[in-house]
């Protein structure tokens, strides 16, 4: 089913491609170009048939009816301004970022014409990076959450379900708020994890911290944008944990079996309900 007609990626990494695979596959667009910093990205984007055609200039935007940018958070923001002036007045516009709230306050200030801007966030990702590592089937069975300040644009509603996502929608600071505690805090735990390992100790990790740290191995400027943006949330999910946290030690310190013991089932069920 064809929504569009020409569909221009501005960051084809693992979401960007995975997004331009999906679209190609579904055959939602009659043409996929990507925007690339370098030739060796799209000849890589080239190979794994995540696009159509490739572009280093942000003007081939002008004739397109649906942008999505993709890159890193501070990228996706210094994109909207670029490109406000250079698309079509018929030319929807959205992101996949993982935070919303400055996101769309850029687009309210920047696109002033007919376009519509839509703040989309796809709960789907590798600790991998790069177009190399993208997959058809990334969305698929997942959840995208769309932000607009208006009503939800039914194209990209219909758009999002077709690549495979059950959509909910939601204004950005909720988003936000929600992410923080879900995402972006498990992201800083993996990191504070993996560093408070010495280096002779690496030798005897096991599946389980394996398993618990798996996206420590993710792409550091993207989280570290993400981090920063977001940060006064995160910060207040960090001490909402810290204080999950405290509960779990007084317990151990005072050998009270029975508190632990709640504390550990509380979470094991909450853990057993997760779909």
């Amino acid at each position: 089913m064809k929504l569009f007609n020409k569909v221009v990626i501005i960051g084809v990494g693992l979401i960007g491609g995975s997004l331009g695979l999906a679209i190609k596959k579904k055959r939602l667009a009659n043409k996929v170009i990507g925007v690339f910093r370098s030739k060796d990205t799209f000849l890589k984007a080239k190979k794994r048939k995540a696009v159509d055609e490739g572009s280093f200039d942000l003007s081939c935007v002008k004739d397109a009816d649906l942008v999505v940018l993709a890159g890193p958070v501070k990228t996706i923001t210094a994109h909207i301004k670029l490109i406000a002036n250079l698309v079509n007045r018929n030319c929807i516009i959205i992101d996949v970022g993982s935070t919303k709230s400055n996101i769309l306050k850029s687009a309210q200030k920047y696109i002033k014409n007919d376009n519509i801007f839509v703040g989309c966030h796809p709960l789907a990702g590798l600790e991998k990076r790069g177009v190399v590592n993208a997959d058809s089937g990334l969305f698929e069975d997942s959840i995208c959450i769309v932000c607009s300040k208006n009503k939800p644009n039914s194209k990209i509603i219909s758009f999002w379900k077709h690549i495979g996502c059950r959509v909910i929608t939601m204004d950005a600071k909720r988003h936000d708020r929600i992410l923080a505690l879900t995402s972006h805090v498990p992201h800083v735990l993996a990191f504070a994890l993996v560093n408070s390992v010495p280096k002779d100790f690496v030798q005897f990790i096991g599946s389980g911290f394996k398993d618990t740290t798996r996206i420590a191995a993710s792409d550091v400027e993207v989280w570290n944008d993400i981090l920063l943006d977001n940060k006064n949330l995160v910060l207040d999910s960090l001490r909402n944990f810290g204080n999950q946290l405290d509960r779990l030690a007084k317990a151990i310190k005072k050998n009270n079996t029975s508190s632990l013991a709640k504390l550990i089932k509380k979470a094991k069920t909450k853990r057993v309900s997760f779909k």
